[in-house]
C-alpha cells in the first residue's frame, strides 16, 4: 500500500501546510513550495498510482545448476531462485539415508537461529520432489579459507603481511563463534575449510552440521554438548575431550580456534602423523594424538602469540581461555604487539649498530633511527618495557657521545623530548654545558684584543724605541764586538724581564699579551744562546752578530705560521737583514734596526685592531645607555 493510499484512508485529518508533518515526504513537484529544512530529508520522485490489477502468480521454483562443492554428508549446488531473480546456494543430502536428512534439517535450524554478519544467512528450508530436505542459503562467491593456506595456496594479492591478513580473518571467525555461544550453540568443527572468504573480503563460518547445544540453547532437538555419543570433528584439529568422547563446552571451540591459529603460525595442522598405512589407521593415529593434547612445538614468533597458543591449546579445558571472547581479546592484543615487535627489532638493530659506531655520521643516523622506531612503539603502547629500555640506552649513548666530543648543546636537545631521562643524566649535561660556557668565556677573553690594551701598548712603545735606538746608535758610534753585542742583548733581557714582572697581571690574560711577554723575554734568551754558540765556534763579534739575526728570522716565521700572513713583511725584512749582515757584517746593527721598524709596524697594526674594537664597544655602550634613557656623558 502506498503512502497516498494510506492518506486517503484518513479523510477526517486535515493536511497541514508543512509537507513534513504529513505521511508524504516532499517529492520533485512539491520541493519548490516547501519552506522547511531539506538538508536531511530524502527527496522522492512524484508518486504515481499503481495499476488497479491483481499481481500474477509468484514462481517459487528453484532451478538447479552446477555443483559448487561437497562435504561428508551433503553437497552444495548453485540454483536460480525465480521468485527473487537471484542465484542462491542449495545444500542437499549426498545419499537418500534418512539420518543424513535429519542432520541437514538440524543444520538448517542451527544456522537459521544465528543471524550474524559472519554466518551465511539461511533463506529457506524446503523439500525436494523425493522428500529430501533442501537448505536454501546465500550464495557466497569466494573461496574456502583453506585454499589460501599452505605452500600451494592462492597468493594473497595486495597483502604485504600474510600472517596479519590471516589473523584478521581468524578474529572475524571469533566474532561468529562467540555469537553462536551466546545463543547456546557449539560449532565443534572449526577449521579453515569451514570458513569462506568472499570476493570482497567477507568472512563466513559455514557447515554447522556438527553443532551441539550448550546450556541455554533454545533448540530443543539439538544434541547436548555435555552428553556426547562418540568422536565427532576433524581429526587433525580435535580437542582432547573430543578425541576422548568426553563432555564438551565452549572451551572446546576455544581449542579449535587455537588449532587454526597453530596452522597459521606453523603452516600445518596441530595433529599430524607419519603413518603410511590405510586411511582408517591414519585416522585412529590422529585421534590418539589428539587425545594426548597438543604436541611439542617451537616457540611462536612473538611472546604474545606463544602465550595465546599455549593457553588456547592447553590439554585441560580449565587451563584454557574461559570463553571465545577472552581468546579473541588475547589474539587481538598479540596481533597488535606483533606489529610492535617489528619496530622493536628495527630499534634493536640500530642500537646494536650504535654500540659499534665510531664515526659521527653513523652515530647520528643510528640514534635518529633507533629513537624514531622506539618512539613509534611508545606512542601506541606507552610504558612498553622493551621500547623504553631501547630508548633509554640509545639516548644515553648519544648523550655520552656528545659530551665526550664537547657538544653539550646537542645532548640538551636529546633530553628536551625525553621526560623520563634520569635526573643524574640531566645534571651531567647541565654541568657540561656550564663548563663549555666557561671555556668559551675564557677563550673569548684570551682572543680579545682589548684585554690589557693600554699596558701592552706602553710596553711595546718603550721596547720599540729601545729596539730602534740601541741598534741604530750602536751602528753609528760603536763598533760591533762580542762585549758590546752581549751587553745589548743582556740589556734587552733585563728590560723584558722587568716589563714581564711589572705587567704580569695584564700581560697574562690574553693570547696576544702572552705573546708579547714571550717576545720580550724569549728573544733575548735565544740571542744569548746564539752568541754563545758562535763564540764557541770561534766567530768574530761581527760574524756572531750577523748569525744572531737568524733568531729574528725564526721568530717572525713562527708568527707567520700561527698569526697569519700579516707577518710576511717582517719575515722578508729580517731575512734581508741577515743576508746583508752576512755580506757586510760591519753594518749589522743598522740592518737589525731597519728590520725592527717593519716588525714594530706589524705589532702596532695588530694592537690597532684592539683600539678599534675597544672604541666600537664604548660607542655601542654609550648608544645603549642613551636608548635606555641615561643622560649623555659630559666631557672632562
Amino acid at each position: 500500500m502506498t503512502q497516498t493510499a494510506t492518506a486517503r484512508m484518513l479523510p477526517a485529518m486535515k493536511e497541514p501546510d508543512d509537507p513534513l508533518s504529513t505521511h508524504r515526504l516532499p517529492d520533485n513537484h512539491t520541493v519548490g513550495s516547501f519552506s522547511g529544512d531539506l538538508a536531511t530529508v530524502t527527496l522522492r520522485p512524484a508518486e504515481v498510482e499503481p495499476a488497479a490489477e491483481e499481481p500474477g502468480p509468484i514462481d517459487s521454483a528453484l532451478v538447479m545448476g552446477e555443483e559448487l562443492g561437497s562435504g561428508g554428508m551433503g553437497k552444495v549446488l548453485v540454483a536460480d531462485q525465480r521468485s527473487l531473480a537471484r542465484e542462491v546456494a542449495v545444500k542437499r543430502p549426498r545419499t537418500p539415508v534418512r539420518s543424513q536428512w535429519a542432520h541437514l534439517v538440524r543444520e538448517a535450524l542451527v544456522t537459521g537461529a544465528l543471524a550474524h554478519p559472519n554466518i551465511v544467512p539461511i533463506y529457506d528450508l524446503r523439500r525436494d520432489v523425493d522428500g529430501s530436505p533442501l537448505l536454501v542459503m546465500k550464495r557466497v562467491e569466494g573461496r574456502p579459507w583453506s585454499s589460501f593456506l599452505g605452500s600451494g595456496g592462492v597468493p594473497l594479492e595486495g597483502a604485504r603481511d600474510a600472517f596479519g591478513w590471516h589473523a584478521k580473518i581468524l578474529l572475524q571467525v571469533c566474532h561468529a563463534v562467540a555469537f553462536a555461544h551466546d545463543r547456546g550453540i557449539l560449532h565443534r568443527d572449526l577449521k579453515p575449510q569451514n570458513v569462506m572468504i568472499g570476493s570482497f573480503g567477507e568472512v563466513y563460518v559455514v557447515d554447522w552440521g556438527l553443532a551441539v547445544a550448550l546450556p541455554g540453547c533454545a533448540l530443543a532437538d539439538l544434541p547436548r554438548a555435555d552428553t556426547p555419543n562418540g568422536v565427532a570433528g576433524t581429526p587433525a584439529y580435535l580437542a582432547p575431550e573430543q578425541a576422548r568422547a568426553e563432555p564438551l563446552d565452549a572451551r572446546t571451540d576455544v581449542w579449535l580456534l587455537g588449532a587454526v591459529l597453530f596452522e597459521l603460525v606453523y603452516d600445518h595442522p596441530v595433529h599430524r602423523v607419519t603413518d603410511t598405512g590405510s586411511g582408517s589407521s591414519s585416522v585412529r593415529a590422529l585421534v590418539a594424538a589428539a587425545a594426548a593434547g597438543a604436541p611439542p612445538r617451537e616457540p611462536a614468533p612473538t611472546p604474545e602469540l606463544d602465550e595465546v597458543l599455549t593457553r588456547a591449546l592447553a590439554t585441560s579445558p580449565d587451563a584454557r581461555y574461559p570463553s571465545v571472547e577472552a581468546f579473541r581479546e588475547a589474539l587481538d592484543w598479540a596481533v597488535e604487539r606483533r606489529s610492535a615487535r617489528s619496530l622493536l627489532r628495527e630499534a634493536a638493530e640500530h642500537l646494536a649498530a650504535l654500540r659499534r659506531a665510531t664515526v659521527a655520521t653513523e652515530v647520528s643516523a643510528r640514534v635518529s633511527a633507533g629513537r624514531a622506531a622506539a618512539h613509534r612503539v611508545l606512542a601506541t603502547w606507552p610504558g612498553d618495557a622493551e621500547a623504553t629500555a631501547i630508548w633509554r640506552e640509545v639516548t644515553d649513548r648519544a648523550v655520552d657521545w656528545h659530551l665526550a666530543n664537547r657538544e653539550p648543546s646537542a645532548a640538551e636537545l636529546l633530553l628536551q623530548d625525553d621526560p623520563t631521562a634520569p635526573q643524574a643524566l640531566r645534571e651531567r649535561v647541565a654541568q657540561a654545558h656550564a663548563e663549555q660556557v666557561e671555556r668559551n668565556r675564557r677563550l673569548q677573553h684570551a682572543e680579545d684584543l682589548t684585554t690589557g690594551l693600554r699596558t701592552r701598548g706602553f710596553v711595546l712603545l718603550i721596547a720599540g724605541l729601545t729596539w730602534l735606538a740601541v741598534p741604530g746608535c750602536a751602528g753609528l758610534w760603536l763598533p760591533i764586538t762580542r762585549a758590546s753585542w752581549l751587553a745589548s742583548t743582556v740589556g734587552f733581557l733585563v728590560l723584558g724581564v722587568g716589563f714581564a714582572i711589572w705587567a704580569r697581571d695584564s700581560l697574562s690574560k690574553s693570547a696576544i699579551n702572552q705573546q708579547t711577554m714571550g717576545l720580550l723575554v724569549l728573544v733575548p734568551i735565544m740571542q744569548l744562546v746564539a752568541q754563545l754558540g758562535s763564540w764557541l765556534a770561534g766567530m768574530s763579534g761581527e760574524d756572531a752578530a750577523a748569525a744572531s739575526l737568524l733568531v729574528f728570522v725564526g721568530m717572525v716565521s713562527s708568527a707567520l705560521i700561527t698569526q697569519g700572513r700579516e707577518y710576511v713583511p717582517s719575515v722578508v725584512a729580517y731575512s734581508a737583514a741577515y743576508g746583508f749582515a752576512s755580506a757586510w757584517p760591519a753594518y749589522t746593527s743598522g740592518y737589525l734596526a731597519a728590520a725592527n721598524v717593519v716588525f714594530l709596524i706589524t705589532l702596532y697594526r695588530t694592537s690597532g685592531r684592539g683600539w678599534v674594537s675597544m672604541a666600537r664597544t664604548q660607542v655601542l655602550a654609550s648608544l645603549a645607555e642613551r636608548g635606555a634613557g641615561a643622560p649623555p656623558p659630559t666631557g672632562g
